[in-house]
């Protein structure tokens, strides 16, 4: 669409693991696909605070954790603004 949401980032705005999880089975290739502005679907799970969802996007995806925006802004920082604790501790943990 117009922002450039592939399917895999759309279900991690929305946090529906179960979706992430099956995009993951037939297109592993888009996990780290990124949008104009730099943002993956780790990102974006993280930004919502979608802890499931980025936990399938790091252990089933091989997300890279320390994936940089256009803004050089990683998942974590992102989780660590908005306060989100339980997600910023999984990429602290997952973090090379």
């Amino acid at each position: 669409n117009i922002k450039a949401f592939n399917a895999l980032h759309h279900a991690s705005l929305k946090g529906q693991a179960i979706a992430v999880d099956k995009i993951l089975d037939g297109h592993k290739s888009l996990v780290n696909a990124k949008m104009p502005q730099g943002f993956t679907a780790l990102h974006i799970a993280a930004v919502n605070n979608h802890t499931d969802c980025a936990k399938l996007l790091i252990e089933k995806g091989n997300a890279d954790v320390d994936s940089k925006n256009l803004d050089c802004i990683t998942p974590l920082m992102l989780a660590a603004r908005e306060g989100h604790l339980e997600c910023l501790q999984l990429l602290i943990e997952k973090s090379k």
